[in-house]
């Protein structure tokens, strides 16, 4: 709006203009820096998606090459996933701390066992992204438990390593790569892993993953649910509790020493879990005892 100058004491005061934004144009301002913080969140967003999965890699990697390893020093024979031999009276398992383990339930899993491999460090390998804090947090269960329950990668135990029972037979033995003499193709070791709601923890990590097609009591395994029935947030234990954290896809570590992305309907293909299914060349293989 114009407003038109006046005489003041004789002396001529040029006019003066007072203006504003409309409604529509303030409108229209928020409405830009609305669109532009959307885009800044998504991108800053995209950007943790992308490093996340960047750390999850190099955790794999460090895994499976720090897995390989332990066949050299146990006369060819890979560190099992769970060992129910073990006994810290007479074979004490100790933490990266140096301290003993507090219990057996604890070291029978695979993070203690194979940390002298891992330079006595889980940061950046069994601890990594987001159950670092999540492990933290968890309550009524010591610290070891934690570590040992909830890995960020679960071992595919049941065929890579093998469940040794006590009288030191190994569950699903003839589907099971014990050493490099067996590690022919690309058998999955290490993948993404979650608990899910099975239990009363909910943790992006667990200590194991189980294959597609197979139903067990102990470790828990259940048949995994249809491959195209798979939607984001889906529960991990309904797929051996892989856990398809980055778009739908699972960080994947395998015998033979790649580490790649795997999709559920890539990880339902039953020869890249066991060696009798890829012997066999069936996608669709049965495991038995």
């Amino acid at each position: 709006m114009r407003k038109t100058g006046k005489a003041l004491h004789g002396v001529a005061v040029p006019p003066r203009y007072f203006g504003g934004f409309t409604l529509i144009e303030l409108l229209a301002v928020i409405s830009c820096v609305a669109i532009l913080a959307a885009l800044l969140l998504g991108a800053a967003q995209s950007a943790m998606a992308s490093a996340s999965k960047v750390r999850e890699v190099n955790a794999a990697r460090n895994l499976i090459a720090a897995y390989a390893s332990t066949a050299a020093d146990n006369n060819g024979r890979y560190l099992p996933g769970m060992d129910y031999q073990v006994n810290l009276a007479s074979n004490p398992v100790y933490r990266p701390d140096g301290q003993m383990v507090s219990s057996a339930l604890a070291a029978r899993r695979y993070p203690f066992r194979l940390a002298p491999y891992l330079g006595n460090s889980f940061n950046g390998t069994i601890l990594v992204n987001k159950n670092i804090r999540q492990i933290e947090k968890l309550s009524g269960v010591d610290y070891d438990y934690r570590v040992s329950a909830y890995p960020a990668l679960g071992l595919n135990v049941f065929c890579v390593g093998g469940v040794v029972l006590t009288d030191g037979t190994v569950r699903f033995d003839a589907d099971c790569v014990t050493g490099p003499a067996r590690a022919k193709g690309s058998i999955l070791a290490f993948a993404s892993a979650g608990q899910g709601s099975e239990g009363v923890n909910e943790v992006d990590g667990y200590c194991y993953v189980s294959p597609p097609t197979l139903s067990f009591s102990a470790p828990v395994a259940r048949a995994w649910a249809a491959a195209d029935s798979w939607k984001p947030g889906a529960d991990p234990m309904n797929y051996g509790y892989v856990h398809f954290r980055y778009g739908g896809k699972a960080v994947c570590a395998f015998l033979d020493g790649s580490v790649r992305m795997c999709d559920v309907e890539e990880l339902s293909d039953m020869r890249l879990w066991s060696p009798g299914a890829a012997e066999a060349n069936a996608p669709n293989y049965t495991m038995t005892p």
